[in-house]
């Protein structure tokens, strides 16, 4: 737990800084606070399921497209899935984990689409 809540908190620190160092400490603390709960989670479902719903590496060449309101609905949804896990409430870990990682495919997308 200490390894998710101390990513999640590095990610907090960033607040809406969206410069080059702060994109890359957040694709480093978001990896880390994925990791970090799929490692907790001892599921061996979990990380094929991350996997196929939104590729990692991708979130981390387009961080620095998401708008300022993705960032912050991605780390509100990540206190939403951090409380969860604390609270010890699996179910409402798993549905806030599958909103977080839908919702990211989404903005995925849409900042994937080229611009006409």
């Amino acid at each position: 737990m200490a390894r998710i809540e101390r990513a999640l908190a590095e990610m907090d620190g960033l607040g809406n800084r969206r410069d080059e160092q702060a994109v890359e400490l957040r694709t480093t603390h978001n990896a880390e606070l994925h990791s970090s709960i799929v490692a907790a989670a001892r599921s061996p479902r979990l990380p094929q399921l991350l996997h196929q719903l939104v590729s990692v590496n991708a979130i981390a060449r387009n961080f620095g497209q998401y708008s300022a309101d993705a960032v912050e609905r991605s780390q509100r949804q990540h206190h939403d899935i951090v409380d969860a896990i604390r609270w010890q409430n699996a179910e409402l870990a798993r549905a806030a984990m599958t909103t977080h990682l839908l919702t990211a495919a989404e903005v995925l997308a849409d900042v994937s689409e080229p611009v006409e």
